[in-house]
């Protein structure tokens, strides 16, 4: 299944060959070329005895770059638990919907990434931001959308009664959104944006800079909150048969001020804590490991290594390893286990 890996357990019974235990592949497919049924079913167990990779029990020649994945994939070494499963899509093993996501997409797609990927970093409700993915999707279920996804209705606005209703003419050009804005007060500096297409609108009044402000509070956040006042009112007008409210920019001023106040990350106050990096001797008697791992690029060749001194700062043991081919954070872990089973 794609995107599940198999973690390597003590005793393992995977399959060296066939299975997914080098990062998110099998082996096989990281080469090319026939294998011999026999090779096939070799397993992990079979080609590592006494800790140490046996490559002379396959009759070809593994590239140095694949023997490198190989070497670095973690294999438990202590205890009982056996092999198991893991989600390889994520940093950490375990399933996120935005890693499946990513996972499902088109390969085509990911070339050029999400473009609206500003939304999920701006400050604001992580409704307001839900809708901005919506808007950004042309998933707002405005009168237009409604009809494109073949419901027999009419496509037009249901506050002006005269256009059609796409996502912008309810954002911004309606006539009733027209005379929104002008009493919210749109900023001298951003006044261009409002003849551009409707990504662009969006995104360059969301991510403008901090320092552009509205009765004191960041137009950025004023316009997020003020999108998301239109789309409430017009829900509003349509399915409770209220009225139009001319003073909706008052409202959506107090809501954006209030959270900006009490919520907003601008006004949160951050303590910053120094303290001086060096090296702490333990208590008499004791020994002290520091280990260290690192790899050429992310993921790339890796090495670790450290140390274990006495409480007097002397030298007792050192070690160090060369890894293979993996990220940074394994290249850690590796290095920590080497130093936790030489203080044993």
């Amino acid at each position: 299944m794609k995107g599940i890996g198999w973690n390597v357990g003590s005793n393992s019974t995977l399959k060296f060959w066939s299975d997914n235990w080098v990062k998110d592949k099998s082996v096989r497919e990281l080469i090319q070329g026939p294998i011999c049924q026999a090779v096939q079913e070799i397993t992990i167990e079979e080609m590592r005895q006494g800790g140490e990779w046996h490559w002379n029990a396959i009759s070809f020649y593994l590239p140095p770059c694949i023997k490198g994945r190989i070497i670095a994939t973690p294999i438990q070494i202590y205890g009982e638990k056996g092999d198991s499963m893991s989600w390889k899509a994520s940093k950490d093993g375990e399933f996120t919907v935005a890693s499946a996501y990513t996972l499902a997409r088109p390969e085509e797609e990911h070339g050029d990434g999400f473009k609206g990927s500003w939304i999920w970093k701006i400050d604001s409700l992580p409704r307001i931001c839900n809708f901005l993915w919506l808007c950004h999707h042309n998933s707002v279920p405005v009168m237009e959308v409604i009809v494109a996804r073949g419901i027999d209705c009419e496509a037009v606005c249901p506050l002006c009664n005269s256009d059609a209703e796409t996502i912008i003419h309810m954002l911004r050009d309606c006539p009733f959104a027209v005379a929104f804005w002008r009493k919210i007060g749109v900023p001298s500096d951003l006044k261009s944006t409002f003849s551009l297409d409707i990504l662009k609108w969006l995104e360059t009044n969301c991510v403008c800079n901090s320092l552009i402000k509205v009765k004191g509070c960041p137009w950025k956040t004023v316009f997020t909150f003020a999108v998301w006042s239109l789309w409430k009112h017009r829900n509003r007008v349509v399915f409770e048969n209220t009225t139009l409210n001319p003073k909706l920019h008052d409202s959506c001023l107090k809501q954006a001020i209030e959270y900006v106040y009490c919520v907003g990350k601008s006004f949160r106050t951050i303590q910053v804590r120094y303290s001086n990096v060096k090296w702490n001797r333990p208590m008499g008697g004791w020994c002290k490991l520091n280990s260290d791992g690192a790899s050429l690029g992310n993921p790339g060749r890796a090495g670790g290594g450290g140390l274990i001194r006495d409480h007097r700062g002397a030298w007792v043991r050192g070690y160090t390893r060369n890894i293979g081919f993996t990220t940074s954070v394994i290249a850690e872990f590796w290095a920590l286990r080497d130093g936790l089973q030489l203080a044993l």
